[in-house]
């Protein structure tokens, strides 16, 4: 089985059985990949995470932050049948090891084993554990993937949110625009930090100001409030 032209397998919830050790990614079997990935030395792994966020995102669902979001009634009924174990094939493949990798001594591999979690969605709830662990990670930008999937999979707004609104404060400025474009993704459920916005309009970078700008101005358009609080 190989993708078809939108990248994807037919998405999570597809009725056909999925063989890892059939199914190809980057020229090797997606089982070849979930093995180096626990097996091989640092590069090994490196490139197996990348190789696997790409397959992750070739078979992602919709989730409440992507860009064909589910309802947060289908996300909760989602998120139910995966902690009853009623998942699919494709997850019980990939969810397991990319939970693990996420306690890796590489940032780079825990940063992509987080952001493949992510595009799982909430057949990924079962890694929620792990992820909520490293919302306080040695490494800023794996903290910025983790707090991005933790919402994806499971709209848990408060530690997603404050992990956000704590990475606004970072010294990279790189940080702190991914922080403000995960609360922009989180749409009202963001609309707390709007404080925490409005204060970048003097930080150091261009791209940060501008950013925090139009966030501001979006979750003020999403809570009708635009025109009276904008400026």
């Amino acid at each position: 089985m190989s993708p078809d032209r939108s990248g994807k397998w037919g998405g999570w919830h597809d009725p056909e059985p999925f063989d890892p050790t059939t199914v190809q990614c980057e020229g090797k079997s997606v089982a070849y990949w979930l093995h180096l990935l626990q097996h091989g030395n640092a590069n090994d792994r490196r490139t197996a995470a990348g190789a696997l966020l790409w397959a992750s995102h070739g078979l992602e669902g919709p989730t409440l932050s992507s860009s064909d979001p589910m309802d947060r009634e289908t996300a909760e009924s989602e998120i139910r049948s995966a902690k009853l174990g009623r998942l699919s094939n494709k997850a019980k493949a990939f969810v397991p090891p990319l939970a693990r990798a996420l306690d890796d001594d590489d940032p780079q591999v825990r940063g992509a084993a987080a952001s493949a979690l992510g595009a799982i969605g909430p057949e990924a709830v079962t890694a929620l554990p792990s992820l909520e662990r490293h919302l306080e990670d040695a490494n800023e930008m794996v903290e910025i993937f983790v707090a991005r999937s933790v919402y994806r999979i499971s709209f848990e707004v408060p530690a997603a949110l404050e992990t956000n609104v704590l990475l606004l404060s970072s010294k990279d400025p790189e940080v702190r625009f991914q922080a403000v474009i995960n609360i922009c993704s989180m749409g009202t459920d963001g609309a707390p930090a709007r404080p925490n916005l409005t204060a970048l309009a003097n930080d150091p970078s261009s791209d940060v100001r501008s950013i925090a700008r139009r966030t501001v101005e979006c979750l003020d358009r999403l809570s009708g409030t635009g025109s009276s609080r904008s400026k």
